[in-house]
């Protein structure tokens, strides 16, 4: 529901050797931060954010074996339990994404997709 205008590559290659990345943007005006960086070290709760923090997820995570082999077999499963349980852990390291994403997860933000980039 959301595109990303970021090189994969680039956050592939950053996110070896680690336990997960998470990419990272400041926060756009009108949404609610839920990321703080910290050296590279990534703090996230997607449901008590501090104030304080600027980021707000991206939308891109690149995560290892270790990690999703952790994730609990439960159904259904949100995702950022796991995100914030490595990142309490300080295992969630970040890569911070400097293009604006655009989200087509709504009918006005569809509707502002294609205004911006046509109807194809």
């Amino acid at each position: 529901d959301t595109l990303l205008d970021i090189d994969c590559r680039q956050v592939v290659e950053c996110a070896r050797g680690h336990y997960a990345l998470m990419t990272v943007i400041a926060c756009p005006p009108g949404e609610r931060a839920n990321v703080d960086r910290d050296q590279g070290t990534i703090h996230y709760d997607k449901r008590h954010p501090s104030p304080q923090w600027q980021f707000i997820d991206y939308g891109l995570s690149v995560l290892s074996g270790d990690f999703v082999r952790a994730m609990p077999d439960t159904r259904p499963f949100d995702l950022a339990d796991a995100l914030d349980a490595a990142s309490r852990a300080e295992r969630l390291v970040g890569f911070r994404a400097t293009r604006p994403f655009f989200e087509i997860n709504t009918p006005a933000a569809l509707e502002a997709f294609r205004l911006r980039f046509g109807s194809r």
